[in-house]
């Protein structure tokens, strides 16, 4: 997998056309809107998705974490990656969340009284050869993703209103 400049950078050149793809595999880009760089809550969601003009999904990406001199790759299921995409989705009225950082992309469904571990309903690799695979949460099979030749893409690019 190639390095990526930014976590923007990550998710506009990989995540996005994965999901995009993804969508177009489930038949869903006539209803689907994929955006990326917006304001949700006073705060910049990294991706968002809308079904129909309904708000559908909010995605928090993030890279790096440091302490002191230590720099190591923050793991999807930090508090605080947590905490932010929690944030977005419940004050911007999204049912579901995803963070993630260059090798895995986790799925929650905002459910209130449950806390996001055990929100969880799936787990993505990505693969070194740019393939993702599924981890299922429940009984730990590993499948390989659907590939579309083509990929309709909706872009937003940055804006600054509030969802």
């Amino acid at each position: 997998m190639e390095e990526w400049k930014s976590e923007r950078d990550f998710v506009s050149r990989y995540l996005y056309p994965k999901i995009d793809e993804a969508v177009g595999v489930l038949g869903l880009n006539d209803v689907v809107k994929l955006c990326i760089d917006v304001r949700v809550n006073g705060g910049i969601a990294d991706l968002y998705a809308e079904r129909s003009g309904k708000r559908l999904l909010v995605l928090e990406a993030k890279f790096k974490k440091k302490a002191g001199m230590i720099e190591r790759d923050i793991e999807p299921r930090d508090p605080d990656v947590i905490e932010q995409a929690v944030e977005y989705a419940a004050k911007g009225g999204f049912p579901y969340y995803l963070t993630c950082n260059v090798r895995r992309i986790i799925l929650f469904k905002l459910e209130p009284g449950k806390k996001p571990y055990e929100s969880v309903i799936g787990s993505f690799e990505f693969e070194k050869d740019g393939r993702v695979g599924r981890r299922d949460t429940e009984d730990c099979s590993w499948t390989e993703s659907n590939k579309s030749e083509t990929s309709r893409r909706h872009t937003c690019g940055y804006s600054s209103r509030d969802i």
